[in-house]
């Protein structure tokens, strides 16, 4: 149990990481209010070896590099930024102002992106796997239309066929072309609006041009090696990798597939009850209290690590004047 994150913070020499068990779903409002805000609270939590303290790809669900000299912050995670194209988007702009003149990266692949911009090799963070996929493939549309999580679409010939999909786009992707037979069984939509079906934004999509040997796919969520990885299973294709940008396929699709954001007044809306307000992760104290009473009595040993959690307050007219600055910068724009 936890939210783990590797922080890390640039110097002269190198740089300093730290490891958090909690902060990885509350890492953008953790870090949101100034560089300065941000640098004290990574120099709070607990400090690792830079040679034993990574986490790898398994255990790693957040993350961020501050670089004082380079004025550059590096950062992914957070519980629906993760997944949600456009508020994470918004967010960014937020945070672009927030932060005054740094250059802010997300990072796509996540804990890779953070190792290597500190000049750690991607090997020394990837987790070892002796995983296979090899399952059948199926495009079987959601049970539900609210399940909708991914959308696939084929062109073959001058046909197109789109697939709304509730699987993980990598389970789907690293099946190979295996999915073009699975895709001629399946059934499909000539165009498709996504939000005919769901108010949620869907986290990813691929699209098989069969003529051209061609896969191309855009993902919310960190895919760390990814390209590598799907590439590998797409052998003699050419594979392109489009990150977050969920226009690509709707070009590639010449717009049959379409994808709504929503109003930019309602994004707003969600991503100023999340930052303001105060973080704090599962109580979990409380939580090893609860397993004890189940328990029979019996003891429940909880990691110290699990217990440390180590937050900075921000005063709350401070925070409500930084808002007010981003969403005013917002409206300017």
């Amino acid at each position: 149990m936890g939210q783990r994150a590797n922080l890390a913070i640039g110097n002269s020499s190198g740089y300093e990481l730290y490891y958090s068990h909690w902060c990885a779903n509350t890492l953008p409002r953790d870090l949101f209010w100034s560089s300065g805000h941000a640098v004290d609270f990574i120099s709070q939590q607990r400090s690792v070896g830079v040679d034993d303290g990574w986490l790898d790809t398994i255990w790693a669900e957040g993350g961020a590099v501050i670089d004082p000299q380079n004025k550059t912050l590096l950062l992914y995670g957070g519980e629906d930024l993760l997944y949600d194209v456009p508020l994470r988007r918004l967010f960014l702009k937020m945070l672009s102002t927030a932060w005054g003149s740094w250059d802010i990266r997300w990072a796509f692949e996540g804990i890779v992106d953070i190792a290597e911009y500190l000049a750690v090799p991607r090997e020394h963070v990837i987790a070892d796997s002796d995983d296979t996929n090899d399952a059948t493939v199926v495009l079987t549309p959601p049970q539900e239309r609210d399940w909708l999580r991914c959308i696939g679409t084929v062109q073959s010939d001058d046909d197109l066929a789109i697939y709304p999909l509730d699987g993980l786009l990598t389970d789907y992707l690293l099946s190979g072309p295996q999915i073009i037979a699975a895709s001629k069984s399946a059934p499909s939509h000539s165009t498709f609006n996504v939000s005919e079906w769901t108010a949620d934004f869907p986290s990813g999509g691929f699209h098989i041009d069969v003529n051209q040997q061609q896969l191309d796919f855009w993902m919310a969520e960190d895919c760390p090696n990814g390209l590598a990885d799907i590439a590998a299973a797409w052998s003699d294709w050419k594979v392109n990798w489009h990150k977050d940008h969920f226009e690509s396929q709707v070009e590639l699709t010449d717009s049959a597939l379409t994808v709504t954001q929503r109003p930019q007044s309602d994004l707003l809306s969600d991503l100023l009850e999340m930052l303001d307000q105060d973080s704090k992760p599962v109580d979990v104290l409380e939580l090893a209290q609860r397993l004890s009473d189940h328990e029979d009595g019996g003891k429940v040993e909880v990691n110290p690590y699990a217990i440390r959690d180590d937050r900075i307050s921000v005063d709350p007219e401070q925070r409500k004047a930084i808002l007010a600055r981003c969403v005013a910068a917002l409206n300017d724009g």
